[in-house]
């Protein structure tokens, strides 16, 4: 808010008529910002016999950002936090039969959770001041009041399920495989803005006089749902294994070449 862009007096009369509408001009908000990362994951093998193996493994994520969405020339509460979290479960049975064939049986579920939440919840503002510097002539906005982006949240979840079934030659150097494959996800998410509105003023004497220039407000929401499926298929892959080496030396000096 002190950008050289903007004179000193403009500032401290925005600030004056902005605690004059009840606003807050501090929220106690460290100059740093805050990210924070965790994550975890558990994985517990079971030899249920000599030819059967089960695995279970849960993985859980997360993030947060505070503050966020906090310009350079905007009131500290125009911002917000931004917190998201996930996890998921899966399950592993292997089998073994005879040596020469080897099923795998895998499932897998997870879910995913994002939402970012403002300060306030107030309709957005934006004033424009005009400042004579040294030089030159500056046209800066100021942003006070809510934030037109926030909030907003998204949930997505999905499942995948595949079964593969190996077949090992008697020497191990060709494999046959057959599989089936089912996936499916839906996310829900709401990425609606300016849901309470926006007031732009051309001047802070507009702005002490309560008179906006225009007032902006999204009316129908963004919200969306979607579903993705992927039915059974079948994968037949084959895979060889072919070595093969050669070599060979050549040697050429003036008069007569060998090999």
């Amino acid at each position: 808010m002190t950008s050289v862009l903007l004179r000193r007096p403009s500032h401290c009369r925005f600030f004056s008529i902005v605690q004059g509408f009840g606003l807050s001009t501090t929220t106690g908000l460290d100059d740093s910002r805050d990210a924070d990362t965790y994550s975890s994951l558990v994985r517990v093998d079971w030899l249920a016999s000599n030819g059967h193996t089960l695995t279970l493994r849960g993985d859980f994520r997360g993030t947060g950002q505070d503050p966020t969405r906090v310009g350079t020339l905007s009131l500290p509460q125009t911002g917000g936090n931004q917190q998201s979290s996930g996890g998921g479960v899966m399950a592993v049975l292997s089998s073994n039969f005879a040596g020469r064939f080897i099923n795998e049986l895998r499932a897998y579920g997870q879910t995913d959770q994002r939402h970012s939440d403002p300060f306030a919840v107030l309709p957005a503002g934006r004033v424009q001041v005009n400042s004579d510097l040294t030089d030159a002539r500056s046209i800066t906005t100021l942003v006070f009041g809510g934030n037109a982006g926030l909030p907003q949240w998204s949930h997505t979840r999905s499942l995948d399920l595949s079964d593969e079934l190996s077949w090992l030659s008697g020497n191990g150097d060709h494999r046959i495989k057959l599989g089936l494959l089912f996936s499916g996800s839906r996310f829900d998410q709401n990425m609606t803005t300016n849901r309470l509105g926006t007031y732009t003023f051309n001047s802070l004497e507009d702005l002490e006089a309560n008179r906006p220039s225009s007032f902006t407000r999204t009316l129908s929401p963004r919200i969306r749902s979607g579903t993705s499926v992927i039915p059974f298929s079948t994968v037949l892959p084959i895979n060889f294994r072919i070595s093969w080496a050669c070599s060979s030396s050549f040697r050429c000096r003036s008069g007569s070449c060998s090999a």
